[in-house]
């Protein structure tokens, strides 16, 4: 015997969402913001097996106020959320002569060129005291 519950699959209106995302930089980590949510409708549809589509169906009216609310509730939520998307790798060290060097990224900063993401920063060799 199956489990029955109720299940609903949900999209969102317009589709794709358009969402604007500002990136920056925080220390060595790329961060985004969503900056622009635009409104944005919830269907939800009735699926899953016989049983789960009667059960669904019967708690259609609270399915619906949920679709109605959550876009509204949503909206408010998601705009202004910031969230790490990836850390900057650090060079790897380099060996000459018996020495290590240590490549540093210094002044990280992101910004945009031509409709793409530009990544920029000062290299600097550093390196251990000498004995």
């Amino acid at each position: 015997m199956s489990d029955i519950g109720i299940s609903y699959n949900a999209s969102v209106l317009p589709e794709p969402l358009r969402v604007r995302v500002r990136l920056h930089l925080t220390g060595t980590t790329v961060r985004a913001t969503l900056e622009d949510v635009p409104g944005f409708v919830t269907t939800l549809r009735p699926v899953g097996n016989v049983g789960e589509q009667i059960l669904s169906g019967v708690a259609w009216p609270v399915a619906q106020t949920l679709g109605i609310l959550l876009p509204q509730v949503g909206n408010r939520l998601l705009a202004g959320q910031s969230f790490d998307l990836l850390p900057l790798p650090a060079p790897p060290p380099l060996r000459l002569n018996g020495q290590t060097l240590t490549p540093v990224l210094d002044n990280p900063s992101l910004s945009s060129r031509d409709g793409m993401l530009r990544f920029t920063a000062s290299l600097r060799l550093a390196c251990p005291p000498l004995p």
